[in-house]
Formats: C-alpha cells, structure tokens, sequence
C-alpha cells in the first residue's frame, strides 16, 4: 500500500536528511506491524514480514534507473559527461549514494 507512494518519492529523498528517512520507515512499519499483529515492543528486524528498509528499496530503484541509463541509444543521454562518483561535489547524488 505506502510502498507505490515511497517509491514515486524516492528520487528526491536521495538528499534527504536521516531523520526524513527515519520517519518513512516508521509510516511503513506501523501498519505492518498492525497487519500481522505484532506488539509494539517487537523489533521490525525480528520479525519474518521481509520488508525491504527505505535506504534499501531507494538503492536497488537507483541502481536499476542508472544501469538503464548507462545502456540506453538515445544520443542525448550519450553526450552527457561522465559521471565521477569520487568527486566531492558529486557526494549528495543519488549514484554516489549507491556506491558507497
């Protein structure tokens, strides 16, 4: 249900700030927690529901936008300069994120 609607979010969450990511996982995490009737007090990471974290899911949908992206024919795509994620202005771009 509020996996869609993260996922339509995630490009612009690559720069936001821990605490905004934080808050994502809690507003996925307490309608699970409702759904298979677990106690508050039970961890997400103990539990077998298998729910890919917001970091997680952020990660894999970047890494699969720019492998899509590196393949593609289309001649606008191809001038645009290569991509250093080593260089300190690039540290807050999603690809950066996803090397590291």
């Amino acid at each position: 249900m509020l996996h869609p609607l993260i996922s339509h979010a995630l490009p612009i969450l690559a720069t936001a700030a821990k605490i905004h990511i934080k808050e994502l996982e809690v507003l996925q995490n307490k309608p699970a927690r409702q759904i298979s009737n677990m106690p508050w007090f039970v961890r997400n990471k103990d539990k077998d529901l298998q729910l890919t974290s917001v970091k997680d899911s952020h990660k894999q949908l970047s890494r699969k936008f720019f492998e899509k992206l590196d393949s593609n024919d289309n001649a606008a795509l191809q001038e645009i300069a290569e991509y250093d994620p080593h260089d300190p202005k690039n540290i807050r771009k999603p690809r950066r994120q996803i090397s590291s």
